[in-house]
């Protein structure tokens, strides 16, 4: 499967007109009304992956649930996605969006939508999207879930150890982190982001994997990281392989 992210998608589209940046939406999938599960299996676990779209239709959502439903009666233990952030680690929080070279937002991906695209375009999407509902709206909790994901410190701290670090200006606190910085990008590089924001993310995934008692797990998680997670899997056991898509 194609890596694809909507935050890159988001970033390579700012200069999209209507038509192109819809295109993009529907290549990622966020026009979908169905999730397409791939199960994998080696000789002593199967997985279920579910390719999550963070921002998509309504529909697709109430699939999602639906199969969470289905597969938590046959004993399906889930790992999801969060990265943890702290609001008192300003520091942290700017050079990420330092590193990212985009702004957060206070309305999930819709809002990065919203505030990117349709105000400086005045295009209209072809459907209605919605952020990814809560945990709890899916149906996960404590009892059948946990989140098998990192923090933000730790995402910027193996940055600064394996590549440098992430030096803040003055210009770095000018503005809020929902607004787009006034200090010159020098962080332009792809795959530097990409090991850090995805790869280093599915090597915990892979680990927790590798470790986990229970032989029957559903990953939560964002389609981007799907290839990176199974090359993990068969890395520490080459018996993983593809069943089939349902």
């Amino acid at each position: 499967m194609k890596k694809i992210s909507l935050l890159f998608l988001l970033i390579t589209c700012i200069s999209c007109k209507g038509i192109v940046f819809n295109t993009a939406l529907k290549k990622y999938g966020a026009y979908d009304e169905k999730i397409e599960l791939i199960k994998l299996k080696s000789d002593s676990k199967e997985i279920i992956f579910f390719p999550m779209i963070h921002v998509g239709t309504k529909n697709l959502y109430e699939d999602i649930k639906y199969k969470i439903d289905s597969l938590n009666q046959k004993g399906y233990y889930f790992y999801y996605e969060n990265v943890i952030a702290h609001k008192k680690e300003d520091t942290i929080l700017r050079k990420v969006r330092k590193l990212r070279n985009i702004p957060f937002t206070e309305n999930g991906y819709t809002g990065s939508i919203d505030s990117l695209l349709k105000k400086k375009f005045k295009f209209k999407l072809k459907k209605e999207l919605v952020n990814q509902p809560s945990n709890k709206e899916l149906g996960l909790d404590s009892l059948n879930s946990r989140n098998v994901d990192t923090t933000l410190k730790d995402m910027v701290n193996y940055y600064e150890e394996k590549y440098e670090v992430i030096h803040l200006e003055p210009c770095d606190f000018e503005t809020s982190i929902f607004q787009e910085s006034t200090c010159e990008n020098k962080l332009k590089d792809k795959k530097k982001y990409d090991d850090t924001v995805v790869e280093f993310r599915n090597q915990i995934v892979v680990n927790e994997v590798a470790k986990e008692t229970k032989v029957k797990i559903a990953i939560i998680y964002g389609k981007g990281h799907f290839s990176g997670i199974l090359n993990g899997l068969k890395e520490t056991d080459n018996t993983w392989r593809i069943l089939n898509k349902d």
